[in-house]
């Protein structure tokens, strides 16, 4: 802000005049003492007129040095004042002189003589008009600069509304001149300080076009004809400055703008890598989401591509809410039409899209169809806790959320069809099962397949949920589903005395205190008093090729199905083996008895059905029993129309191979028998 400059002004005490003081005394003080002493000498002696003499000496050294003391005194205080004096020293020469005349009477009234008391009367009038000529100049020359500092405070302010509201200038700048006219300082101060004011307003004023508009501004201040009043009252070299600071400002405005652009770009770019990622889940986006995205791309060259993908996610999404199958089918009709007649990238594109969405949708909703339901429906699916399986008040919940669970993907399976896989439990829960079951004991984990079958309500959701762990617990988890079963076994038969008998819930035990032998927890590896395994169990190898020769053919083609069944063949001979105490001789010691109830126990009695290789029956089902059942659904399948039995040979002349729990494939030879829709037969045999 330019200041405004200070003129002093000094008004002369001659020029103000001076106030009455005290009442001048003729002569001076040795021509009053003079007189004293005359007087004193015409009325009495010599001795006397020396006494007058003496007196009036002294007396006038007192008043001298109160007149010294006075001098000094008030030179300080009228230093003193001017220090504090307020703005302008208002009042600051009456005042002061009020001040010294009350002083100047109270020091009169010390002095000794009359003659004295007129000496001293005389010198003090002589400071006083000292002061006040002082006092008055000060005073003048301090209203001045205090008026220019109120110009100067309002000046200022002018500026700060000028640079705000440019369009306010000539009104500003005519209170300015005005409180200038009617300031009472001198003209050449008066022309001085309006010069500066008007250069200064037109200076802020044009600073806030520049602020305001800076392209605007810039043009104006190229035109020399422009009638704008603040950009005619400026002085050209301010005018230059300020064309300067426009064209800076207006690069800055576009660097600025070119930075904001970029960033505007990278930002639409990620938005749309966003939807690509949205769109491959095959999860639709939420109307928020979408909402969010188009804000970002808006004004940017993402912004067509973002509306192709708008338009081809209401495509997808369309195919992605039909049956499995229909979208597979749709997914390979659209890439059978790409291959005939050829596409530009943006087909391409949405092609591969739409073949990830769908891909990714159907493994969704085969595998985890709650997963699926939840991004569909937007309702979370509620967690389990499945700790509190350990009371009646927990396990009452859970089971209420585990048969709500299983509604659900019933009913998902009635829309989409046998692919939805029933999983009732959520991956993060799956493994807390696990881990149940891995930490307990034979007797605990017994029990929890208890309780965990009675939360299920059916054979089929719980052995859903079994089935669930396999993957971390395959022993424990078939030991779950023997446990549940609830039906005897006949481990052996006597032609006298009797049978040997056992319960699936103690064939559960028997595989579980096996497994614990061979799968000790953390805490108990390595920890003496314990027993060993291999106190039971000659060496995987040599227990392996017994299983194998018992098993035949029932495994083939079922890798992993053989690999798990050995684990659980091991587990109840160690189990059983430490419950009879039979000890291994040496590392090829098998107890084929022992071996044969364990396969017996945990897999369901080996047949070699028609002499074309072995099968499982199923679990407690005798080989006499399981001869009749097949029979039974095979009548039942040539009934239905299923087979045609003169087309592929008597019953006796088949072979049967394990397809699930219960069920096998009828094969002739090292083929399978297919039915009228060239599909493999399957006949269900059932308890």
């Amino acid at each position: 802000m330019p200041s405004i400059p200070i003129i002093e002004q000094h008004t002369l005490a001659s020029q103000a005049g001076l106030p009455p003081g005290p009442n001048n005394i003729s002569g001076s003080g040795l021509e009053a003492l003079g007189r004293g002493i005359g007087a004193a000498g015409e009325a009495g002696t010599e001795g006397q007129l020396l006494a007058i003499k003496k007196q009036n000496e002294d007396a006038i050294a007192d008043a001298n040095d109160q007149l010294q003391q006075t001098r000094s005194e008030w030179i300080q205080r009228l230093t003193e004042r001017k220090q504090s004096a307020d703005p302008g020293a208002p009042d600051f020469t009456p005042s002061l002189l009020k001040d010294f005349d009350a002083d100047a009477a109270q020091r009169l009234a010390t002095a000794g003589t009359p003659t004295a008391k007129r000496y001293l009367q005389q010198r003090l009038a002589d400071v006083r008009v000292g002061l006040y000529q002082d006092a008055v100049g000060f005073e003048s020359q301090e209203a001045t600069k205090h008026r220019l500092d109120q110009l100067t405070n309002a000046q200022g302010n002018a500026e700060s509304a000028a640079e705000f509201h440019p369009e306010n200038f000539s009104k500003l700048w005519g209170e300015q001149a005005t409180a200038i006219d009617a300031s009472g300082i001198d003209p050449a101060q008066r022309d001085t300080v309006s010069t500066a004011s008007r250069y200064g307003l037109a200076d802020a004023a044009v600073r806030g076009m520049i602020r305001r508009d800076p392209r605007g501004a810039l043009k104006a201040l190229n035109n020399e004809k422009s009638t704008d009043p603040a950009l005619q009252a400026l002085k050209f070299d301010d005018r230059e400055r300020l064309r300067a600071q426009a064209t800076i400002e207006v690069h800055r405005l576009d660097e600025q703008a070119r930075i904001a652009q970029e960033k505007r770009e990278a930002d639409g770019e990620r938005a749309v890598n966003e939807y690509y990622r949205q769109i491959a889940t095959g999860v639709p986006a939420t109307g928020v989401m979408q909402s969010a995205w188009q804000r970002r791309v808006n004004g940017t060259t993402s912004a067509p591509e973002f509306r192709q993908l708008l338009d081809g996610e209401q495509t997808v999404q369309t195919v992605l809410r039909r049956p499995p199958a229909d979208q597979i089918a749709y997914v390979q009709q659209e890439g059978a039409r790409l291959e005939a007649g050829g596409g530009d990238m943006k087909d391409i594109a949405f092609y591969t899209r739409l073949k990830t969405a769908v891909e990714k949708n159907v493994q969704t909703l085969t595998q985890s169809p709650l997963l699926y339901n939840a991004q569909r429906t937007g309702v979370d699916t509620a967690p389990i806790d499945l700790n509190n399986l350990s009371t009646p008040e927990g396990t009452q919940t859970i089971a209420a959320q585990i048969q709500e669970r299983a509604t659900t993907i019933a009913a998902m399976q009635k829309r989409f069809g046998s692919m939805v896989q029933n999983k009732p439990l959520l991956p993060q829960e799956a493994s807390t099962l696990a881990s149940l079951i891995d930490k307990g004991t034979p007797a605990q984990t017994a029990g929890l397949f208890g309780t965990l079958r009675n939360a299920a309500g059916s054979d089929e959701t719980y052995r859903a949920l079994i089935q669930q762990v396999a993957p971390d617990s395959p022993v424990k988890a078939l030991a779950g589903l023997l446990a549940a079963k609830q039906r005897d076994l006949t481990l052996q038969r006597h032609w006298i005395g009797s049978d040997v008998v056992a319960s699936s819930p103690d064939v559960a035990r028997t595989l579980l205190e096996g497994d614990s032998l061979l799968n000790p927890g953390k805490d108990a590896k390595g920890q003496d008093g314990k027993p060993k395994a291999s106190l039971y169990l000659p060496t995987d190898n040599t227990l392996q090729a017994d299983f194998q020769d018992q098993v035949g053919t029932a495994f083939a083609d079922r890798p992993g199905a053989a690999q798990i069944a050995f684990q659980a063949v091991q587990s109840y001979y160690v189990g059983k083996a430490s419950q009879t105490g039979r000890l291994a001789a040496n590392n090829k010691d098998i107890d084929s008895k022992i071996l044969k109830e364990a396969i017996t126990a945990t897999l369901g009695t080996v047949v070699d059905y028609n002499g074309k290789g072995e099968v499982l029956a199923p679990w407690g089902m005798d080989s006499a029993t399981f001869q009749t059942a097949v029979q039974n659904s095979y009548d039942q399948a040539v009934k239905s129309g299923q087979i045609k039995p003169l087309e592929v040979g008597q019953l006796g002349q088949l072979g049967l191979r394990n397809a699930g729990d219960g069920t096998y494939y009828v094969t002739a030879g090292r083929k399978y028998v297919a039915d009228s829709r060239g599909r493999p037969v399957v006949l269900n045999v059932t308890p």
